[in-house]
């Protein structure tokens, strides 16, 4: 995987929880809240974890195109 598509898994996986956020503290269902927290924690991760495994990133892009 490129780093930009693992950058748009960790904007699509920033987009999902909200919702599961509202609906899980709006209606009482603390399943629904806790795992949008978690997706919001992964999401956070994603950035810093690609940071890393793609050191060289902008030289590889710069080769690449």
């Amino acid at each position: 995987m490129s780093k930009t598509w693992l950058t748009g898994i960790a904007l699509i996986l920033f987009l999902i929880p909200f919702p599961l956020i509202s609906i899980g503290t709006t209606e009482g269902q603390e399943t629904l809240w806790l795992i949008g927290l978690a997706l919001i924690g992964l999401a956070g991760l994603v950035p810093p974890i690609t940071r890393f495994a793609f050191e060289n990133g902008d030289e590889e892009e710069e080769e690449g195109g």
